[in-house]
């Protein structure tokens, strides 16, 4: 389900009073597989016959662009059982391919149901040598100078690693975590670029308070960023996508969903920290302003770093 935005000025927080407002209905997004999108599997061979595998969702069928396009870098949320990693991602394949259309990107995830940093990590490198290759499909349309980290759950948390000062050279330019698992990190060191973290008010999963130690540290720090929760959103509800009742959806039906309250927001924070685009910056902070959704905003801008 499509849905909204949101943004709001420094450090502002502002919470709901009164009765909860039903959600205005929201249109159902294109299918994935009529949108003018290529989705290629590529396989990392690894030892001991521990291969890697990513979807990439890139913006052009045949022509490729005139300029190299940058990179947003995705880890799952973790599934339990035998779960094939290729198929939680698709789970989570609409809102990607939104992201790599409207922010004109190319996404790459690592196809894992318990992800870590680094096969998120390996993902990329291998896609920016793609890119560097002579040939091939991704030839000349990979900018390793623009990369986003991004995830749900334990995917982001590991972005969160992923992205943080000292975790690796990539030239990260910003970063959005749904509601992401914290394991050891709110001691880790900050992000090396503007942070988005989301999450819900009625996320019992992963509830906000566990991550918001790390948030705290992000405002006072030197690069910027946002956070937001949306209104009785749980710790599925957009980032995977819920049933009426709350319970989380099936693969074949989350491969319906984009990032629901989510998706316009973060590609808005995606224009502004690998475009630049101030528009994108202004058109995210009025939106995070209305209330519902947005139940909670904090914004932490720096001057020189991250304005809106």
């Amino acid at each position: 389900m499509q849905k909204l935005l949101a943004i709001i000025a420094i450090l502002f927080v502002c919470t709901l009073a009164g009765k909860t407002q039903p959600p205005p209905p929201q249109p159902v997004p294109t299918p994935v597989t009529s949108l003018p999108v290529g989705i290629d599997q590529l396989t990392i061979s690894g030892s001991g016959g521990n291969a890697v595998t990513c979807t990439t969702v890139r913006p052009w069928l045949t022509v490729k662009p005139s300029s190299p396009l940058p990179i947003i870098a995705w880890g799952n949320g973790w599934a339990g059982g035998s779960t094939a990693g290729v198929d939680v991602t698709r789970g989570y394949l609409p809102g990607l391919t939104n992201w790599s259309l409207n922010v004109n990107a190319i996404v790459i995830a690592a196809n894992e149901r318990s992800v870590t940093a680094a096969k998120i990590k390996a993902c990329v490198d291998f896609l920016i040598g793609l890119g560097n290759a002579a040939s091939g499909t991704y030839s000349g349309t990979v900018d390793a100078t623009r990369i986003g980290y991004a995830g749900h759950s334990q995917g982001g948390g590991e972005a969160v690693q992923g992205s943080a000062v000292g975790s690796n050279t990539l030239a990260i330019k910003g970063t959005v975590a749904m509601a992401p698992y914290v394991g050891s990190w709110n001691n880790l060191a900050l992000p090396k670029a503007p942070i988005f973290m989301l999450s819900g008010t009625a996320d019992t999963v992963i509830v906000p308070g566990s991550w918001d130690p790390y948030w705290q540290r992000v405002k006072v720090g030197t690069v910027g960023g946002i956070k937001g929760l949306v209104l009785n959103g749980t710790h599925d509800s957009d980032a995977w996508g819920a049933y009426p009742d709350g319970t989380t959806m099936s693969i074949d039906d989350a491969a319906r969903e984009n990032f629901g309250r989510y998706q316009v927001v973060t590609e808005n924070f995606w224009r502004k920290v690998l475009y630049s685009n101030t528009l994108a910056g202004s058109t995210l902070k009025t939106a995070l302003q209305i209330n519902p959704p947005w139940s909670v905003v904090e914004l932490a801008e720096v001057a020189g770093s991250f304005v809106l």
